[in-house]
């Protein structure tokens, strides 16, 4: 089990969008997760739709810097945009997705620099290596993603206190800003 922990390591802290199985390890990954595969399966229908979209905004000059989650059908939307009115015309392309059950707006006006992006994708790695080594946090089951040093928390959780304490390890992460949690218990 050590040596699928240490091979899934790299993938699961670099992966943006979620991978459904991860060539022989994939079953072990699958196991541990309380998402249903086909949960997965309508995510990744989703996330590739979003990314269609997105990159057709930025075509557009319409968004600058725009990141998505999915998980279950909720749609975790952060980064920045050219103007806010920009922001009725994604939404409501992305609420056409079929499966699309909620969308979480954090994105702002403001653009970001690259020295900021590099700081987001560490904080990301050392919160989501923070959750690995918790034996009371399921990392698996949560996404996160990080903009402008403020992490945000995607997932399902078995318990409350769990819910708790994945967001008071990302807090205790230097760097990290805010934390902002869309974690449901199940």
């Amino acid at each position: 089990m050590k040596k699928i922990f240490i091979l899934l390591l790299p993938l699961y802290l670099i992966s943006c969008v979620e991978t459904i199985a991860i060539t022989s390890f994939g079953s072990a990954y699958l196991i541990t997760r309380t998402k249903p595969v086909e949960d997965s399966l309508i995510d990744a229908k989703i996330s590739a739709q979003l990314a269609k979209e997105i990159k057709l905004h930025k075509n557009k000059e319409l968004s600058s810097n725009l990141y998505f989650n999915v998980y279950q059908g909720r749609v975790l939307l952060t980064g920045t945009l050219n103007k806010q009115n920009n922001l009725t015309q994604i939404s409501d392309n992305i609420w056409q997705i079929d499966g699309v059950k909620e969308l979480i707006n954090e994105t702002s006006i403001k653009g970001q620099t690259k020295r900021k992006i590099i700081t987001d994708y560490y904080l990301a790695s050392k919160v989501k290596s923070k959750f690995m080594l918790k034996k009371d946090i399921k990392a698996f089951n949560i996404n996160v993603e990080v903009y402008n040093q403020n992490v945000y928390l995607i997932g399902n959780v078995t318990t409350e206190n769990e819910v708790k304490k994945a967001a008071k390890a990302a807090a205790t992460v230097k760097g990290v800003k805010k934390v902002t949690s869309f974690l449901r218990k199940i």
